[in-house]
């Protein structure tokens, strides 16, 4: 091959790897910049599940917050997915490139307004959150050069022209990852806290947004021990106040690397930050600084008194001591729903479990940021700060016992799913927790493969769609996209959008809801094509929860794809040749066969068996308990889930052999059918 070819096929890797890598960072840009062409869609507050309460829109910061935390590990995944030190390489130019021109237009702005405060050009807050989130990165980078610098280090050729190439550019991926480090963060923040009222050209408050940035980017670091930062069920007014203020300063002294105008000692301005609030809390003025939502009770596993979980969204309730046991100082704290008026006031202040409340709303609060960013400061300590806050040993001990936990129903957008990325994402540990992904990078690279990055949809989702949605499509019923990329409606035939037609009444836009059409609405459910499909659509579903009932090893050794084949294999046989549970025992006409499932209870079946043509057959029964079940004669089909057609008989009997007791076995059972419908005309045939 000559140097020519070899030089434009170079010429066109480095291409391609350069669109990949800007089509999977796309996002980061649009993300963080104001400039692109595009918006940022924001959740405004539409929707059913946010009137109900179960999910709420950007408008809720805790709801936002959380949502961002998955954003943020997503975007620390991108990173550490990179397989290849040109990939890398390609991603650090890439984002350099943003960098400059945001910083660009920040340093601008800050000489601006040193000079003077009339006349200043500011920047879009989600420019100056861009710049920091550009500056969060920046560990992450340098843990995966350091992670590929290894790599190439160790290769078998150090000396060769490839490895110097790659450890150049390794060199300057490392420039490029210290340059996302923008030194001037002390003197933006100062100066927006001199200058409160700066808005954006979208009238947006950049002080309030940029604060909202250094709230979620400190919390993200401790989001593993404090749960839930600024939801309204777990942390009241002061708490929440609190959590602002202690990442404002966190932020203030940890990017300060030059320590320009250095405030007071960390730990000091901490703990002061903590008696301010205990003082808010010991002396009261007011319940909006000490209310909860009533899903307070079930977060902290309290008793629900008064009915408090069927009141409507919205209403606020407090913690007081409780009137019915003695010590009350020493018993965990009883909600009481606020009224509507604030008559009697001043008698339900003096009722607040200021114990509790100075516990679970300010130490635990404190001593959460303290565990992550003063480990290294000699000056604080749990002990002083509960001294600090005037609180005993004993009663601290009493109130840590409650256990927090995800609220997995109520405001947390991605559902059920979101606590195992929750809990991914939040103890991100290159070293430990992804040991496995490296070895995978690391066998991926040797073979010269990459893996996609792709998501396992679920099971049951599959077989909607799969099952379900496709059998619908072959009837003529029309799947259109909404303007979202995860909207979808299901039309009938004849049902169009828009022309006099009601949406979840002549077309729907969700599984259920497709689901309860077709069992109960008059105009499909009672056509036999329907009933066919949902048949077939139930049976894949008991199917699949047999299975994991069972623990089949094909739930382990089968991708999801694969198991809804499966499933929809099995359950075609299952209605074509009239499977049912246990002994019953079904016909079809049309090839002149029945299946037979008997559960076997005990070690030994009690059966005699026998190959012929290649099948295994029983030749006679000795088991009393099933001996009315099935007949010589009668073939093996299936073992538990597993298919023993074509299958020798030692094979079959190693299977009976492992498999566990209760045990499942399919027979298949040849029948002859007479024109009349007497009982002796179904008789079996030997």
């Amino acid at each position: 091959m000559s140097k020519f070819i070899r030089a434009q096929i170079c010429v066109s890797l480095l291409e391609a790897h350069r669109l990949i890598c800007e089509c999977v960072l796309l996002y980061l840009c649009y993300h963080f910049s104001d400039s692109c062409i595009f918006r940022i869609r924001e959740r405004k507050g539409y929707g059913e599940r946010n009137k109900s309460g179960n999910v709420l829109s950007d408008n809720h910061f805790p709801s936002f917050l959380e949502r961002n935390f998955v954003e943020r590990y997503d975007m620390v995944e991108v990173i550490y997915e990179v397989y290849s030190a040109m990939d890398l390489y390609l991603l650090s130019e890439f984002l350099e490139k943003i960098r400059c021109s945001l910083a660009r237009i920040i340093d601008e702005f800050i000489q601006q307004l040193q000079s003077s405060s009339e006349g200043v050009r500011v920047p879009y807050a989600q420019q100056i959150i861009a710049l920091r989130r550009l500056n969060w990165l920046k560990p992450f980078f340098l843990k995966k050069i350091e992670s590929l610098r290894k790599k190439v280090s160790s290769s078998a050729d150090t000396n060769s022209p490839v490895t110097a190439f790659y450890t150049s550019m390794l060199q300057q991926c490392a420039v490029n990852a210290k340059c996302l480090d923008w030194a001037s963060w002390p003197i933006l923040m100062d100066m927006l806290e001199k200058h409160p009222n700066l808005t954006d050209g979208r009238g947006i408050n950049v002080r309030t947004k940029f604060r909202e940035e250094v709230t979620e980017d400190i919390c993200y670091g401790i989001s593993s021990s404090l749960l839930c930062p600024c939801n309204e069920s777990i942390w009241c007014g002061v708490a929440c106040t609190l959590i602002h203020d202690l990442c404002y300063i966190i932020a203030r002294d940890q990017w300060d690397n030059s320590k320009i105008n250095q405030q007071t000692n960390l730990a000091e301005s901490v703990i002061q930050k903590a008696v301010q609030a205990s003082e808010a809390i010991t002396d009261p003025k007011s319940f909006s600084i000490l209310s909860f939502d009533t899903n307070i009770w079930k977060r902290y596993a309290l008793c629900n008194r008064g009915g408090i979980s069927k009141e409507p969204r919205g209403t606020k309730c407090v913690m007081i001591l409780p009137d019915d046991c003695q010590g009350p100082q020493k018993r965990f704290p009883a909600p009481f729903i606020l009224p509507g008026n604030s008559a009697d006031q001043t008698h339900i202040l003096k009722s607040i479990h200021k114990s509790w409340y100075l516990v679970r709303q300010i130490l635990v609060v404190v001593d959460a940021f303290a565990k992550k960013y003063l480990v290294d400061d000699k000056s604080y300590s749990f002990e002083i700060l509960r001294e600090k806050l005037g609180v005993t040993s004993e009663t601290t001990s009493l109130f840590l016992k409650e256990k927090v936990e995800l609220d997995l129903e109520s405001c947390l957008f991605y559902g059920k799913d979101f606590e195992s990325i929750y809990s991914r994402g939040n103890n991100i540990n290159p070293c430990k927790q992804r040991s496995s992904r490296k070895r995978s990078m690391t066998s991926a690279l040797k073979t010269k493969t990459k893996k996609p990055r792709t998501l396992s949809t679920p099971v049951k989702k599959l077989l909607f769609w799969d099952v379900l949605i496709k059998r619908l499509q072959e009837l003529g019923w029309n799947i259109e996209r909404g303007n979202r990329p995860g909207d979808w409606y299901l039309l009938p035939p004849g049902v169009v959008r828009g022309r006099g037609f009601k949406p979840r009444v002549d077309f729907f836009d969700s599984a259920p809801l497709v689901i309860n059409c077709l069992k109960t609405d008059t105009r499909y459910c009672n056509l036999p094509e329907i009933k066919s499909i949902m048949a077939e659509y139930r049976e894949c579903q008991v199917r699949y929860e047999e299975m994991k009932a069972s623990k089949s090893i094909k739930l382990k050794t089968l991708s999801n794809i694969e198991i809804v084949e499966y499933l929809r294999g099995d359950a075609r046989a299952s209605t074509t040749t009239g499977i049912e549970s246990d002994t019953t025992k079904a016909t079809n006409q049309n090839n002149g066969i029945i299946a037979v499932k008997v559960v076997f209870r005990t070690e030994q079946l009690g059966i005699l068996l026998h190959v012929a043509d290649g099948q295994v057959f029983i030749k006679g029964v000795k088991n009393q308990d099933v001996e009315t079940q099935i007949n010589a004669g009668d073939a093996i089909i299936a073992v538990g889930d597993r298919s023993t057609r074509n299958k020798s008989l030692a094979e079959v009997c190693e299977l009976v052999r492992e498999s566990t007791r209760p045990l499942t076995i399919t027979f298949e059972r040849k029948v002859m059918f007479a024109q009349n419908t007497s009982p002796e005309a179904h008789k079996p045939s030997a």
